[in-house]
């Protein structure tokens, strides 16, 4: 959005905001000048998709894990966590656990996909190291199943497989349910208002 032509960009929504925008916000001539550039404001489903496969290291996947889990209290110190550790991916593990070799490739990339990650508290994550899914979540949570499934729902985790060979369908349910909650998030606002979605204090 804010790539070359930054400055000519920004010239034309200060031109359209003070000519359409003394009674209103003029988001449908915004979109017709950006539209001229080849740019838009508003999320289609390609934009989604995109979000959705966002890789570990991505400079946007912390903000975009905090947008879509609020209710994480980041005063504290947050990692980014794979899910399922990372040490399980290494090929000869996957190919001990007896993982199709073709498969291999694709497995260890959906392993640093937005799927697999989740944003953990700092000591949380340090405790977890490179412990199974199951065996963590058993840990935290011993002896407390409301709130182990209310970790899971809120955080859109499908109840974890025991083993790696059933990663594909664990990683494959939490990224529709991701790629759900970004079109709820971003699409469903403009398609009710015609406005972009804002977030607290922006």
């Amino acid at each position: 959005m804010w790539g070359s032509g930054l400055d000519t960009t920004l010239n034309d929504l200060r031109d359209v905001i003070r000519t359409h925008g003394t009674q209103h916000f003029p988001v449908n001539e915004l979109e017709v000048a950006l539209a001229k550039r080849g740019r838009t404001l508003r999320f289609e489903e390609a934009e989604i998709q995109d979000l959705a496969d966002l890789a570990y290291g991505d400079k946007r996947t912390f903000p975009l894990l905090s947008l879509l889990y609020p209710f994480i209290d980041l005063r504290n110190e947050f990692h980014i966590d794979h899910v399922f550790p990372q040490t399980k991916f290494k090929r000869q593990a996957l190919r001990q656990a007896g993982i199709d070799p073709d498969a291999i490739d694709g497995i260890q990339d959906h392993a640093q996909r937005l799927g697999n990650l989740q944003l953990l508290q700092g000591s949380l994550n340090m405790a977890k190291n490179d412990a199974m899914p199951n065996t963590w979540l058993d840990t935290i949570f011993k002896d407390n199943k409301p709130g182990r499934d209310d970790y899971l729902h809120r955080h859109d985790i499908p109840q974890p497989p025991e083993d790696i060979n059933s990663f594909e369908t664990f990683y494959n349910g939490r990224r529709e349910r991701i790629t759900a909650r970004l079109r709820e998030l971003f699409v469903e606002p403009q398609a009710k208002t015609g406005m972009l979605p804002t977030t607290p204090g922006g």
